[in-house]
């Protein structure tokens, strides 16, 4: 991150402490400062910024919903800093709330896996393997889909519905992965090859994108991915 950008970050959480610890008078701060600012790109950086702290705090999952609309209404901006700001708050959001993020960005995969910006696309990676990630882990996932033992000698039309849609979800983000870790860009390369590690047993496209990748690396390249020396592992 560059330093300038480092230094905001500390100057708006320490404006940002000086609100009210309530979350109606947060909510209060934050529409007074989209006033006040007129200037959308300043507003997302501080949103950009907020959205880690909300969505540590107590209570604050609420103004989360508020951060996810503002960027939603950035997501396809024609400016790269304003699409990378909502991608930011969404990279996020996901950790905390996959819910909310797979609800408002799984009707966009399509057009999202088509951004042809090399960092939106390392951004889009990110996200999309993080709700793989969260929604194969799930109860509900495990259960039904990996190990459904028992579950699988009844028909439960309920559980059904559930385990097709799950299934669906899984396969438009895996294909979004699969699309944008082939995008032509070197540092796309690298973050695929380390963001797919975690989740290849998921789907065969990740894992077809992941042996795509790999062999396109020179012998020693490869010895090293195998190694973990650059994916990523133990981190």
């Amino acid at each position: 991150m560059a330093p300038s950008f480092l230094k905001k970050s500390k100057i708006i959480r320490l404006l940002y402490d000086f609100c009210g610890e309530d979350l109606t008078s947060r909510k209060a701060s934050i529409m007074f400062l989209k006033e006040q600012l007129k200037d959308n790109r300043l507003f997302m950086q501080f949103l950009a910024v907020l959205v880690e702290f909300e969505t540590n705090s107590e209570g604050g999952r609420s103004l989360v919903d508020d951060m996810v609309y503002y960027a939603n209404q950035y997501l396809f901006s024609g400016s790269v800093e304003l699409r990378t700001l909502a991608l930011k708050i969404y990279s996020h959001v996901a950790k905390v709330n996959f819910v909310l993020v797979l609800k408002n960005l799984y009707p966009s995969l399509k057009k999202l896996s088509q951004t042809r910006w090399w960092e939106n696309v390392c951004q889009v990676i990110g996200i999309t393997v993080t709700l793989i990630e969260r929604i194969t882990t799930t109860k509900d996932y495990v259960n039904l889909i990996k190990h459904p033992g028992n579950l699988a000698k009844c028909y439960n039309p309920e559980n059904e519905r559930l385990s097709n849609q799950m299934k669906e979800e899984v396969e438009e983000l895996a294909r979004t992965v699969y699309e944008c870790a082939l995008f032509p860009n070197e540092f796309v390369k690298e973050v695929a090859l380390c963001q797919l590690v975690p989740v290849l047993a998921e789907h065969k496209l990740l894992a077809r994108a992941f042996v795509e990748l790999f062999l396109q690396e020179p012998a020693d390249r490869r010895l090293e991915i195998l190694n973990g020396s650059s994916t990523g592992k133990g981190e």
